[in-house]
């Protein structure tokens, strides 16, 4: 059932940009929220968090050249590494992952999902899949199908504005690339 819209000049701002400007961020903001919330549900009911299932996506998919380190990881989820840190102990006391130390000659610590983790990452993965592609074709239903791509194109665009602005360090080629 689609949201109904509300008039957003009965809000006050104390932020000076034009009113589209802010309806932007703030239906940006509202569809953000509440995709999240429906993956936190849908998650909880499998026993995990989009941070973790996102996480292990990323591992299962990982097509890099070396092995996953905290760092390729945090620059995947747009995460600072203090912020990973936390995420991959709780993966690791969960025994969902397992951290390689550092080899003499290496620079870096590898992350090595566990069987656990995989069993995890596949329960995960469809409840991701389940709840992306509910939005998809509801989007797909309303918009069609350029209408999509082109929303496509314009969050990877924000996207590279805020990292370049921001000075975010993330990867998306590694982290998007399919076989």
């Amino acid at each position: 059932m689609p949201v109904e819209s509300r008039d957003m000049s009965v809000l006050t701002y104390d932020i000076k940009l034009p009113l589209h400007h802010l309806r932007f961020w703030f239906v940006l903001r509202q569809a953000h929220g509440m995709m999240q919330d429906r993956l936190e549900r849908r998650l909880k009911k499998v026993g995990s968090t989009p941070e973790i299932a996102m996480a292990l996506w990323i591992l299962t998919s990982w097509k890099g050249e070396t092995p996953c380190t905290p760092a390729e990881l945090g620059r995947c989820l747009s995460r600072e590494p203090q912020s990973i840190a936390g995420a991959l102990n709780r993966m690791t006391k969960e025994g969902l992952v397992k951290r390689i130390p550092k080899k003499k000659g290496k620079a870096y610590t590898e992350i090595k999902m566990t069987d656990k983790g995989k069993v995890v990452a596949a329960v995960t993965r469809a409840a991701l899949n389940d709840t992306l592609k509910e939005i998809h074709e509801a989007l797909l239903n309303r918009s069609g199908p350029a209408m999509v791509r082109e929303l496509g194109s314009d969050l990877e665009t924000l996207r590279d504005v805020m990292v370049e602005t921001l000075g975010i360090e993330i990867e998306t080629r590694e982290c998007t690339r399919r076989e």
